[in-house]
């Protein structure tokens, strides 16, 4: 299969996505915002854990005189954490 056949079959797949999104959320209102509210409940399982390095890494910082090293090192590792939570609640999701 071509390049451009492969661009185009993956654009037309897109907007058919995008169509039946638009249709579902317009015959149901509610399952739209709790879509959205499940997509922000994704987001907080990544930020959370970043900024809780990121506080903890601060801290470590501080009382060790060693600039960001710790700030940078535990919130890229609250990041990493965040990330496979967040794979793992919607790979759950999808199986239910």
């Amino acid at each position: 299969m071509s390049d451009a056949r492969r661009d185009a079959d993956l654009g037309r797949n897109v907007e058919t996505f995008a169509r039946r999104r638009e249709e579902a959320a317009r015959d149901d209102p509610r399952r739209a915002l709790a879509t959205a509210v499940r997509i922000l409940g994704v987001g907080w399982l990544v930020v959370v854990p970043a900024l809780l390095g990121f506080v903890v890494g601060r801290l470590l910082d501080r009382r060790f005189a060693t600039g960001v090293t710790f700030a940078a090192a535990f919130g890229l590792l609250g990041v990493i954490v965040g990330c496979i939570g967040a794979w793992r609640h919607v790979r759950r999701a999808a199986r239910s």
